[in-house]
């Protein structure tokens, strides 16, 4: 099967073979089988794309639904500050367990060994984790993991907050533990989901062949096995008792990343979609599904228009404007009445409103479209600029659009009759 626009020129070029026949046009069996494999190619594009975009919706569901009850999110306004990630993190990294043991900052560790395409040699900070020290601002890095033993560190420079690096802020801080006797390892440059790296514009030569080499990006929360969160965090929970202060400590710490991530694109779902597009005429399709469900909007307008062209009375006239299905012209005193029904993409909003309105202040006039649904006993519109508004969702509320419609244009009437 071609593309759209060969189908169309191959459905152009049988035509000029189509038999005339007493002033009808007879269609070929040729054009028949090309517009069957046209729709048989079309729709089987449509079974495919449906396993994947479910697959899609249920991931976008799975992070609506999070945890309801979350204690950071309770106190938004410290969560959006860097001292509180490192804060969080630093606790974690310290905690012992009742053997006096550091278990989580020993699969901290491991997890920073396992780093896909990392030279990092860790074997020579794996001791002891009980002497290990976690300090916090020392030498005003964010996180330090010292062994005072063998003279060993590891930086953990916070950026979950998308926050600026300092002129030679890295160097700066293993010159600062260099001083102070200890090799630097490994520098940990924690970020949230993207793949922001250290600022080196201000570095010098040195730096890059010296501490380059040392730095691992790590995301906070990503859809690969590699992440803060799937790679250490996770695991962690699954050491701990789950009526431990560490466990639900940690448990709501996920929470929030997984919140503050937002939606993460779900690799996996993105790779079988690619490869969806890459096989015959899948992509074509694809967009031309796109370019359907914008026409949809319209043919949802159109539809409406046709629907109450001839149950508009009391109004006047049923018409389009954009993407606007106008039921309009009902003049009664000053005021001329009209519904607007905007079509978009997943809702309707039915609009209600005065014509002659303008909302102005001199008037020190209320609107006229609240006081005839107050009249109608009508009360469950919210007022949006000069109109008053209620909403339907699509496709959940089609039909009820329709019966609304109806209903409001009657009641509208029965208003207008006892006048």
């Amino acid at each position: 099967m071609k593309d759209c626009n060969q189908s169309i020129n191959s459905i152009n070029t049988v035509l000029g073979k189509t038999i005339v026949n007493q002033e009808q046009f007879l269609i070929t069996s040729e054009i028949e089988n090309l517009i069957k494999s046209f729709s048989a190619e079309f729709f089987q594009c449509l079974e495919s794309l449906k396993i994947i975009t479910n697959n899609y919706c249920n991931t976008d569901k799975d992070l609506i639904n999070q945890q309801s009850f979350n204690i950071f999110r309770l106190i938004s306004d410290f969560y959006y500050r860097e001292n509180f990630h490192s804060d969080i993190l630093a606790s974690i990294l310290d905690f012992t367990d009742t053997n006096n043991k550091k278990i989580l900052l020993e699969d901290f560790i491991q997890f920073l060994k396992s780093a896909p395409h990392s030279n990092l040699n860790l074997d020579s900070f794996i001791y002891d984790y009980s002497t290990y020290k976690i300090f916090r601002e020392k030498g005003r890095i964010d996180i330090s993991i010292l062994n005072e033993t063998k003279m060993k560190a590891i930086i953990i420079e916070n950026k979950i907050n998308n926050a600026q690096d300092m002129h030679r802020q890295i160097p700066r801080y293993v010159e600062w533990l260099q001083e102070k006797k200890y090799e630097v390892v490994a520098i940990v440059y924690l970020v949230l989901k993207n793949g922001k790296a250290p600022e080196t514009y201000t570095w010098v030569e040195a730096d890059f062949e010296n501490i380059m080499p040392k730095i691992l990006s790590i995301r906070a929360v990503n859809s690969n096995e590699y992440s803060l969160v799937n790679g250490w965090l996770s695991n962690c929970l699954q050491k701990l008792p789950e009526t431990s202060d560490i466990y639900f400590l940690i448990k709501h710490y996920l929470d929030l990343l997984t919140h503050l991530s937002g939606k993460i694109m779900n690799n996996k779902l993105m790779e079988q979609f690619l490869q969806h597009c890459l096989t015959g005429n899948n992509y074509a399709n694809s967009l031309s599904v796109k370019d359907m469900l914008n026409d949809l909007i319209f043919y949802r307008r159109d539809k409406i228009i046709e629907e109450f062209s001839h149950k508009k009375y009391p109004f006047t006239r049923v018409t389009e404007w954009d993407n606007i299905a106008v039921i309009d012209t009902l003049k009664l005193n000053e005021s001329n009445f009209a519904i607007d029904i905007v079509v978009e993409q997943s809702i309707y909003q039915f609009q209600f409103f005065d014509r002659n309105y303008n909302g102005s202040i001199t008037e020190n006039k209320i609107n006229p479209a609240s006081l005839m649904l107050e009249k109608m006993c009508i009360n469950d519109f919210i007022p949006e600029a000069l109109r008053m508004q209620k909403t339907f969702k699509f496709p959940e509320q089609e039909k009820e659009l329709y019966d609304y419609t109806n209903f409001f244009i009657n009641k509208v009437k029965e208003s207008i009759s006892s006048i």
